[in-house]
């Protein structure tokens, strides 16, 4: 093991050792200087095998840990510690990184819990970096608060990507017996059941992690403290306390996503870390709490309104109203002439001219005219009434009973010529003009899983042609908003050809779209073998074109 007076106030490569920040099973975390000036701190981590190993043991951890280096180096994301360099120097090997004072251990030591919107503002960064690092195949193994680091502007930066995933020996003890400050390896408190019983496993072990995260940062505490195997049977067999019977100031929805998060089997967790921390933030908005919340019943009030007043409207003959019809729905129909819509043959059989010209007002139907005072409207008639004395009042009533009858007659005349329309559709064409007006369309016939699969082989086809670009344009706007073109790219910067076997091509409900599942086997610079497992939905879109929505990529082996 590696003391203090060994690399204490000594210089490893290009930088002046100053002080050790914590230690695991097989490596030590120190603060150091750079030599080269400006002067910057940054932080170590030397790594090399116990004691009781020999050498082909160390042979080949050096070898596993520079292939593990170069992968992480190649990791660009705001909430991931950069690497700045690696040596190997005097039988160790390091990994030079950028120096945090303060973690999200620190800040639960000095607050005990978090609120709730701090551990969104915590979840989302933290589940952005393992998406990222999950997309181009590095399972981080090691996730726990330690590791989380904080920077002054308060962002998380995740540190130790991979290095977990080093092991010196068959022994699985090897790796999880660490100390509290250990940083690399894997943690009990916060591993999987899974990893207690098998070195067979996927990135859902960094869910679980996050899981457990999310809890303490919620309780202030682990949700499991035993030791050994107790601490073991724990994670494989208890299910988390509740922390809404703990804090009712929690929601009770925040208990379900923590059960998910959790679970003891690795399909029954989120797929992706985003996923989790989507579900938290709506777990913990009121509409949670609340079946119907006020403000939903706002947003929705005007529209439900007006679709209940257009259904009434729908169901109610157009011949025959209850009550005027409003002003504006008045205008609505005046802005419809049935000329318009209708083929000119359905027009000269149905609408003689004379009928269609003399509709009065031509936007007010016959219910809206007034019997009592369409006489009065006439300018000469009431200068009349206002000359003639009142023995001849019969007689203007006399020409009154007329004008009524006329109009009266008239409007007979309208109904019967609209009731006995050839079409036998309403007079106020609310729908029919749409129909005879819009040209049919013919929908595309859904697509097959060879078309499918015949999408992500053009989107591999890209890949493999450097053509990144046209492979990016594919990925759904979802997923651009997380990954940019960039990072796209950079993640296949040490890519020298990938090839596919389709694992499963399955149809889903809507079904232009397909779960698709693709082994992926890699060549990497240096001849390097990696095996991918690729997950993700291919969407056939309204053009004909192909998306691809979220997608997860699990390293499943390096060679």
């Amino acid at each position: 093991m590696i003391t203090d007076d060994e690399l204490l106030g000594t210089i490893l490569g290009n930088y002046y050792i100053t002080k050790r920040l914590g230690h695991g099973g097989m490596s030590v975390i120190y603060s150091a200087k750079t030599l080269q000036k400006p002067t910057r701190s940054v932080a170590i981590k030397v790594l090399r095998p116990s004691k009781r190993n020999d050498g082909e043991d160390f042979t080949n951890f050096l070898e596993r840990f520079r292939r593990e280096a170069k992968i992480i180096a190649r990791l660009d994301h705001p909430h991931i510690v950069p690497i700045y360099d690696y040596g190997e120097e005097r039988h160790l090997a390091y990994i030079v990184m950028r120096h945090e004072e303060s973690s999200l251990d620190r800040i639960l030591n000095t607050k005990g819990r978090l609120t709730l919107r701090e551990t969104n503002n915590y979840l989302r960064q933290i589940s952005e970096a393992l998406d990222y690092a999950h997309d181009v195949g590095i399972i981080h193994r090691d996730l726990k608060p330690s590791n989380i680091l904080l920077t002054e502007e308060n962002d998380v930066e995740l540190a130790d990507f991979g290095i977990s995933r080093i092991r010196m020996s068959n022994d699985p003890y090897d790796q999880v017996t660490l100390t509290r400050y250990g940083m690399v390896l894997g943690t009990p408190a916060y591993m999987a059941p899974e990893m207690f019983r098998t070195r067979n496993f996927d990135a859902s072990i960094d869910i679980y992690a996050l899981g457990i995260i999310l809890y303490e940062m919620l309780s202030g505490d682990i949700p499991f403290k035993e030791a050994n195997v107790d601490l073991m049977e724990q994670h494989m067999h208890m299910p988390l306390p509740s922390l809404h019977e703990q804090n009712h100031n929690i929601p009770g929805a925040v208990d379900q996503v923590l059960r998910k998060a959790a679970a003891k089997r690795p399909e029954d967790r989120y797929k992706s870390a985003r996923e989790l921390a989507r579900a938290f933030q709506q777990a913990i908005q009121p509409g949670s709490r609340s079946a119907s919340p006020s403000g939903t019943r706002q947003y929705y009030y005007g529209s439900r309104s007006s679709d209940q007043h257009n259904a009434v409207r729908a169901q109610r003959p157009h011949h025959i109203n209850a009550e005027p019809t409003p002003p504006l729905v008045r205008e609505y129909s005046s802005r419809q002439p049935s000329a318009r819509s209708e083929p000119v043959s359905n027009r000269g059989a149905s609408r003689p001219p004379h009928a269609a010209s003399s509709r009065p007002g031509n936007s007010r139907p016959p219910h809206a005219v007034s019997v009592r005072r369409e006489p009065v409207s006439q300018p000469g008639r009431r200068g009349q009434a206002n000359t003639h004395k009142p023995r001849t009042q019969p007689r203007r009533g006399g020409w009154g009973w007329l004008v009524a009858a006329l109009i009266a007659g008239l409007l007979l005349t309208l109904f019967l010529v609209y009731a006995n329309h050839p079409s036998g559709s309403p007079r106020v064409p609310d729908t029919t003009p749409i129909t005879q007006g819009s040209p049919v369309v013919t929908p595309l016939a859904a697509p097959t899983a060879t078309e499918a699969e015949s999408a992500y082989n053009r989107y591999n086809q890209d890949i493999n042609q450097r053509r990144f670009k046209q492979a990016y344009q594919m990925l759904g706007p979802h997923k651009m908003r997380t990954l940019t073109l960039e990072q796209f790219t950079t993640g296949y910067a040490n890519t020298v050809q990938q090839s596919i076997r389709f694992k499963e091509v399955k149809q889903l409900e809507n079904k232009n779209q397909f779960h698709v599942e693709v082994i992926i086997s890699a060549t990497e610079k240096g001849n390097f073998q990696h095996t991918y497992d690729w997950q993700g939905t291919l969407t056939r879109l309204s053009n004909g074109s192909w998306q691809i929505d979220d997608y997860t990529q699990k390293l499943v082996t390096s060679l």
